[in-house]
């Protein structure tokens, strides 16, 4: 797992340095009725090679001995004091509850990884690996390793959880995973880079190409009004969970903005009846504009940008 000097730095500072032997631990219980849990991480004294990470292990115990089992898994340091552990939650939405253990805590970010409770052993599967995906490659790692989720949200409606990283002001790592039965299958990335001059770069795509597109804007554009950042929070969102767009077409032939202005930099020309995906309406500064994402026939690469919404002709 790749993290930035600073970040780590933060991690190490609000995660305690381990000490041979030194145990914590919480209760959980895999389902109501259940017999009670108590989950006790210990630290190993070895580390990973590959990462410089500690090597911890949970020894889990059912009260009535119908349990013994010791999972290890990697992190920063050893955890501080038992809310620092980890919890039970219900990862995968089969009704039980899966083992959560912290991995790394700092101001922003909470780092997880997880054992997903099986049903039919009656025991935790190992913790959970995975081939990372690299966003700024835009592939998957050669290599499997433990997966950590970031500040982690559960759509049990839809079947997935997220995983959104923070790093500094502005960089930031989102990704969406789906259940299929019991394992991940990431389905979209966004990432936001700051970068000289005060930009910000914006990266969206849905792994099976449906949507994909790169922007570059001026960060006092996006922070300028609570309009502006939600609805560029908001379509992110609805991209990276697979949201259908409706779509329209241009009544003429009009410019892409790539800001909610006719004075900013147009992106193309629009032909008349261009087919569009119109990510939000109604939105921009003054309300009147639509961002929209245009797919060109002679070009793989997807634009978006803003028109006006009287520009358009909307299919409901």
């Amino acid at each position: 797992m790749k993290r930035t000097f600073a970040c780590l730095l933060m991690l190490l500072l609000l995660y305690a340095l381990p000490v041979l032997g030194e145990v914590t631990g919480f209760p959980g219980r895999v389902c109501e009725g259940a017999p009670l849990l108590s989950i006790s991480i210990v630290d190993t004294g070895e580390i990973d090679p590959a990462t410089d990470d500690k090597i911890l292990r949970a020894d889990i115990t059912a009260e009535d001995g119908s349990l013994s089992q010791s999972l290890l898994y990697r992190a920063v340091g050893m955890p501080i004091g038992a809310a620092g552990a980890g919890r039970m939650n219900d990862l995968n939405f089969d009704g039980y509850a899966d083992l959560c253990l912290v991995t790394a805590a700092g101001a922003r970010n909470v780092f997880t990884s997880f054992a997903l409770w099986n049903p039919e052993t009656g025991r935790f599967d190992e913790v959970y690996t995975d081939y990372p995906y690299l966003p700024e490659e835009q592939r998957f790692a050669d290599d499997a390793e433990q997966l950590w989720l970031c500040n982690y949200n559960l759509y049990p409606e839809s079947g997935m959880l997220d995983s959104d990283e923070a790093d500094g002001w502005a960089n930031r790592d989102w990704t969406f995973y789906r259940w299929e039965g019991r394992r991940l299958r990431l389905i979209s990335v966004a990432t936001q880079r700051d970068l000289p001059g005060d930009f910000l770069r914006e990266r969206v795509w849905r792994l099976d190409g449906s949507c994909h597109w790169e922007q570059v804007y001026p960060a006092e554009w996006a922070d300028s009004e609570a309009a502006i950042s939600n609805e560029r929070h908001d379509v992110i969102q609805s991209t990276l969970m697979g949201q259908d767009f409706p779509t329209a077409h241009t009544r003429e032939h009009t410019a892409l903005y790539s800001l909610d202005s006719e004075d900013s930099a147009a992106l193309t020309t629009l032909p008349q009846s261009a087919t569009l995906q119109v990510l939000k309406a109604d939105c921009g500064r003054d309300g009147t504009w639509a961002r929209v994402l245009y797919v060109p026939t002679d070009a793989p690469a997807q634009l978006t940008g803003y028109v006006r919404m009287a520009q358009l002709n909307t299919e409901r």
